[in-house]
């Protein structure tokens, strides 16, 4: 009798540690999820999303320079390569996955065709190709193709009235 309430007991803490491990676990994902989508919205980096969403809409990409267009190139490349840390963070599943791609799935869809044009610019620029490196922010690019390209005429994927965490 005592042998069994011992092992009931320690069955018990078990499994309340196992579901406190999963509730901090959740907790720290979603603590770096915060973190990320606070880096994200920075004016700086918001800058870089907008520079580069105004010099696509513009077909101004392809004349993009490093030297004659420095602020709006290091602006551009700092926005991408913290979508690039986003992405990487996603795929290691360091943050929650599913509500990660919620909260920036229109921003991504906004971006799309801009950011895969100045990925293309810099990779033929820089000869990126010849370095034998997969791909310039492959987790960034990633990202871009679940997050596709928003439909014709719409202004978000979001429904009305709805959360994008819900």
């Amino acid at each position: 009798m005592q042998v069994a309430l011992a092992i009931g007991i320690s069955i018990a803490g078990l499994a309340l540690s196992g579901t406190a491990l999963y509730v901090s676990l959740r907790r720290d994902k979603v603590q770096r999820l915060i973190a990320i989508h606070e880096r994200l919205i920075e004016p700086e980096i918001q800058a870089g999303r907008r520079t580069l969403y105004a010099a696509g809409a513009a077909d101004r990409i392809k004349d993009l320079d490093s030297v004659e267009d420095a602020e709006e190139w290091d602006s551009i490349n700092r926005s991408m390569a913290m979508f690039d840390v986003f992405g990487f963070y996603r795929e290691k599943g360091w943050i929650p996955k599913e509500d990660a791609m919620a909260l920036w799935v229109d921003a991504l869809q906004g971006i799309n065709p801009y950011a895969r044009a100045y990925i293309a610019r810099r990779t033929e620029r820089e000869g990126w190709a010849e370095t034998g490196k997969e791909s310039l922010w492959p987790f960034f690019q990633g990202l871009l193709d679940e997050a596709g390209v928003r439909p014709s005429g719409a202004t978000t994927t979001a429904e009305p009235g709805k959360s994008p965490l819900e």
